[in-house]
C-alpha cells in the first residue's frame, strides 16, 4: 500500500468504496481553496476531503480547480473522467495532477492560515471553464490579515462594520463577483480560530454578508473537515441582515489581548494602520484648539518611534482625589477623556501625522494632582516617546525613552516602579527650554 504525504490516492483502487455523489443532477464546477498556512495536523483532513471529491464524490464531467492561497495560485485543474470511482485513481489525468495538487499542501511561510478573502471572487471567476453551478470549498482561517492594510485586519478581537463593504478605502470591495448562485463551505480546521465566541460570531456575520454582496452564499462555516462536501442541509438558510451602515472597525471581543473599552471604539482605519478609537470621537485638531483657548483644560498627546514596527505604547493617567484612571480600557472618567489608542509603531511613521497620536483631555489644571505613566504594552526594542503637553494654553514638548526590550501587556500595572516597561513622566517639569509642541 502506497501513501503520499497528504493524500492516500495511491491506495489500491480495489480498496476504494463507491459513495453517492454530493449532487443528484447535472455537473458542478468546484474550486477547492487551500491555505499554505495550514499546520501539519490540518493538512491531512483537508487533503482527505479533496481526495474524496476527486475520486468518490464528484460526477463524471465535473471540473475541479485547486487554488493555493493567500497567493491565489491555481495549481491544478481537472475534469473528472467518465470512470467509476474504483478506476479514477488510475486515470492518467488525475495521476498527472497529483504532484501539482501537492504544491497546495506545502507550506509557503503563511503562519495564520490566511486566505485573502477580498481576492476570492476574482480568482474563482477568473478560472471558470464552464457554465456549471459553482461550489467553493475553503480550507483556512476566516480572519482577514494583510500587513499592507493592518487597520482592517480581523485581529485582537476586531471586525469591520457592515458599511465598510465597498467603502473606498476598505479592501472589501465588490467589484469582482462570484458566478451567480455560488455556494461556499468554509472549513476553519481550528475550533478556536477567533479571540472568543463574540469575535467569531461577528466575523462569521461579516464574511457571510460580504459573500452575499458578491453573488455567493455561505452554506456553512465549521472546523469539521468532514463537512466540507456537505452542501445540504445547510447550516445557514437565511440571508444575512445588515447590522450597521457605519464604516470602520469595532472591537467585539471580551477576551482579546486588550480588554474591551467601555466607550465608542469605532474607527475608520487608514491604509496600513491599526488605530482604534478608545473614547468618544473627536479630532486632535479640536482637542488642541480647546487646550489653547480654555486654560481649564489640559491636553496630553503622545507618539513614538522604535525599531520594532509592532511596538505599542499606552498612556495611563490618574488624578489624586478623583476616581478612575484613564487608559485604553477605561477611556472616560468624570475628569478626563482618552480619545485614541494607537497600537503599532508603524502607525506613527513621520511623527507629524496627527492621526498617529494618542491624546486625552483633563478637565482641570491641577498638574500637581496628575500622574502620567507610559507603558510599553508590546515591544522587542527600546522606544522613544514624544510627549506634548498643553497647559494654561501653552504647548510644550519633551522626549522620554523606554529602554526596555520587552513589553509587559500592562501586567505590571500594580508594580510600575519596578518594571522597565513603565516610565513615570513628571508633567510639572516641562522646562522653559523644552521645545514648543510640534502638533
Amino acid at each position: 500500500m502506497r501513501k503520499s504525504t497528504y493524500f492516500v490516492l495511491g491506495i489500491l483502487a480495489g480498496l476504494l468504496v463507491s459513495l453517492p455523489a454530493v449532487h443528484a443532477d447535472g455537473n458542478i464546477e468546484w474550486v477547492v481553496v487551500v491555505s499554505d498556512g495550514l499546520t501539519s495536523s490540518q493538512k491531512g483532513p483537508a487533503g482527505n476531503q479533496l481526495e474524496s471529491l476527486l475520486i468518490q464524490k464528484s460526477t463524471p464531467g465535473d471540473v475541479i480547480h485547486v487554488v493555493s492561497v493567500p497567493r491565489h495560485e491555481t495549481v491544478a485543474s481537472v475534469t473528472v473522467p467518465n470512470e467509476s470511482p474504483r478506476r479514477r485513481a488510475r486515470d492518467r489525468d488525475i495521476r498527472a495532477a497529483i504532484p501539482k495538487i501537492k504544491r497546495a499542501f506545502q507550506s509557503g511561510g503563511n503562519d495564520y492560515g490566511r486566505v485573502n478573502l477580498p481576492r476570492l471572487a476574482s480568482t474563482v471567476s477568473g478560472i471558470r471553464e464552464t457554465e456549471f453551478p459553482c461550489r467553493v470549498i475553503v480550507f483556512g482561517s476566516p480572519l482577514y490579515r494583510d500587513p499592507s492594510k493592518a487597520g482592517w485586519n480581523f485581529t485582537e478581537g476586531v471586525v469591520p462594520l457592515d458599511g465598510s463593504i465597498d467603502y473606498e478605502k476598505s479592501p472589501f470591495t465588490t467589484t469582482s463577483k462570484f458566478p451567480d448562485g455560488t455556494e461556499v463551505t468554509w472549513i476553519t480546521l481550528d475550533p478556536e480560530w477567533g479571540e472568543d465566541k463574540p469575535h467569531e460570531d461577528a466575523v462569521q456575520h461579516f464574511v457571510k454578508l460580504y459573500l452575499e454582496r458578491q453573488n455567493a452564499s455561505l452554506v456553512r462555516l465549521t472546523p469539521v473537515a468532514s463537512k466540507a462536501l456537505v452542501f445540504s442541509p445547510r447550516q445557514f438558510t437565511e440571508p444575512e441582515s445588515i447590522n450597521s451602515e457605519a464604516v470602520g472597525v469595532v472591537s467585539v471581543s471580551y477576551s482579546a489581548t486588550r480588554p474591551k473599552p467601555s466607550g465608542n471604539n469605532v474607527s475608520v482605519p487608514t491604509p496600513g494602520a491599526s488605530i482604534v478609537s478608545s473614547g468618544p470621537e473627536r479630532s486632535l485638531e479640536a482637542v488642541i484648539r480647546e487646550g489653547e483657548t480654555n486654560p481649564d483644560t489640559t491636553v496630553i498627546a503622545v507618539t513614538w518611534t522604535s525599531d520594532d514596527p509592532t511596538a505599542d505604547v499606552d498612556l495611563w493617567v490618574s488624578t489624586s482625589g478623583e476616581e478612575g484612571e484613564l487608559y485604553f480600557g477605561n477611556p472616560v472618567t468624570d475628569w478626563g477623556i482618552l480619545y485614541r489608542d494607537v497600537q503599532r509603531t508603524e502607525d506613527n511613521r513621520g511623527g507629524d501625522d496627527i492621526r498617529r497620536w494618542e491624546y486625552l483631555t483633563i478637565s482641570h489644571r491641577d498638574l500637581d494632582r496628575v500622574t502620567l505613566w507610559l507603558n510599553a504594552f508590546k515591544t522587542n526594542k527600546p522606544i522613544e516617546a514624544r510627549i506634548v503637553r498643553i497647559f494654561d494654553g501653552v504647548r510644550k514638548e519633551r522626549t522620554v525613552t523606554l529602554k526596555t526590550n520587552e513589553g509587559d501587556g500592562g501586567a505590571n500595572r500594580f508594580h510600575r516602579a519596578r518594571s522597565a516597561a513603565w516610565a513615570r513622566v513628571n508633567l510639572q517639569t516641562f522646562k522653559a527650554t523644552d521645545a514648543p509642541g510640534g502638533i
